[in-house]
């Protein structure tokens, strides 16, 4: 999977925010910063610069680059932006600027005022920081700041900061941690287990091969992952193995969580459907691999998805996207092709949740899902493989589908 959707969360949730009510930095803490920090300091000088402060005026530093950094969405300001984000880490500056440029120039800019606070502030090595924000009054995140000579900015630590990797061999995992993200390490092992059983209880087999899971303090470690995804799976990694890339819960690459239910629920989630991607390909031979909306549905109903149910606003605003675009020849809007659409990816995704339960509720369990993708395999044409594999004809097919979307999620 190329991360489509994860794409439209960092757009939407992972780049827009905004922190209200906010005082400026009172002006003994400013008297304090500035006779600390005449010039850029050593990493040891800033970390005692920032243990001579009190968390709270940490916070308030923080909540002003917060401020800044929202402004600059509200108001499509790029100086706002360079002023509130940490400009002498290149990879985190180039990620935060294009999340930026990308936002700001899609349909979606300036649709919604994002409120944020910061909460908490946890004292990291090397002088950054924590921050536990608050956001929408419902959603949460952690991520990382340092001071930088003149202000608090938005950062993350470098290959430098974060300590030699090291492995970790499990028993479906060979893991590559860094010290840096000693707090979260076990946990993350231990929900990527988790989510090889709950594969295999899906689709009773898991490939003979370990995948080698690499958990990131932040994109800085590698610009060369793909930086708009929480976690996501790559057939071609390294050391001739598959891998599965894993952002740790305080990078910002992350995203927002549900604080009633924590960042390992978010993250286990995403680590059943990436682990089931690795599934479908390694031991059932990437069976259907001509569907687009096969390979994503049948991960999106694994790990039990609740996007499904976006399918409801597609019926009530008759913008179901279609199984095939039968209007074009080239460029389809629709689930075959999936990954070229141009608008409405998450709900692609819970149209293909929905044909792969609707396929084992009518017309036999899993045997069914998988006998319909090889037969597209061998026939390279869906309503051939819909008839050779279901006995169905493909405009049967769709039009009892939709009427099973109408029973189940109209309203």
């Amino acid at each position: 999977m190329k991360n489509l959707p994860r794409l439209a969360l960092s757009l939407s949730f992972l780049v827009l925010f905004i922190l209200q009510g906010c005082a400026a930095l009172p002006n003994q803490l400013t008297g304090l910063i500035q006779s600390h920090t005449a010039t850029p300091t050593a990493t040891a000088d800033a970390a005692a610069m920032v243990n001579s402060l009190t968390d709270q005026e940490v916070r308030l530093g923080v909540q002003e680059a917060l401020d800044d950094y929202a402004r600059a969405y509200n108001r499509n300001d790029p100086e706002l932006l360079a002023q509130a984000v940490d400009q002498e880490n290149l990879p985190f500056r180039r990620m935060v600027t294009s999340w930026f440029e990308t936002l700001q120039q899609s349909v979606s800019a300036g649709e919604v005022h994002y409120e944020l606070t910061a909460q908490q502030i946890t004292r990291l090595d090397q002088g950054y920081v924590m921050a536990h924000i608050s956001a929408f009054g419902s959603l949460a995140a952690d991520w990382t700041f340092r001071y930088n000579g003149e202000r608090w900015v938005l950062s993350e630590p470098g290959k430098e900061q974060v300590g030699k990797p090291e492995r970790v061999e499990k028993e479906h995992f060979i893991f590559e941690i860094y010290p840096w993200d000693r707090a979260y390490n076990d946990d993350i092992m231990k929900l990527m287990e988790t989510a090889a059983e709950k594969v295999n209880a899906k689709l009773g087999k898991l490939p003979q091969e370990k995948a080698l899971v690499k958990i990131l303090p932040g994109y800085s470690v590698n610009p060369a992952v793909d930086p708009n995804a929480m976690a996501y799976y790559n057939s071609s990694g390294s050391d001739n193995m598959d891998e599965i890339v894993v952002f740790a819960p305080n990078s910002m690459n992350f995203g927002f969580y549900d604080p009633t239910l924590g960042w390992q629920a978010a993250l286990e989630q995403t680590l059943v459907h990436e682990y089931t991607h690795m599934t479908h390909m390694r031991a059932f031979d990437n069976a259907g691999k001509l569907m687009d909306w096969f390979k994503e549905g049948l991960a999106e109903m694994v790990s039990e998805s609740t996007r499904i149910y976006e399918v409801t606003d597609g019926l009530q605003k008759d913008r179901l996207i279609p199984i095939i675009d039968s209007t074009a020849s080239y460029n389809q809007q629709d689930l075959m092709h999936l990954y070229l659409l141009q608008t409405d990816v998450s709900l692609a995704y819970a149209e293909s949740e929905s044909l792969v339960v609707y396929i084992m509720q009518n017309y036999g369990g899993m045997d069914a899902v998988w006998k319909l993708a090889r037969a597209d395999d061998d026939l390279q044409d869906f309503d051939a493989a819909l008839q050779q594999a279901l006995g169905v004809d493909y405009a049967t097919f769709d039009k009892e589908w939709r009427l099973w979307l109408q029973q189940n999620f109209g309203s």
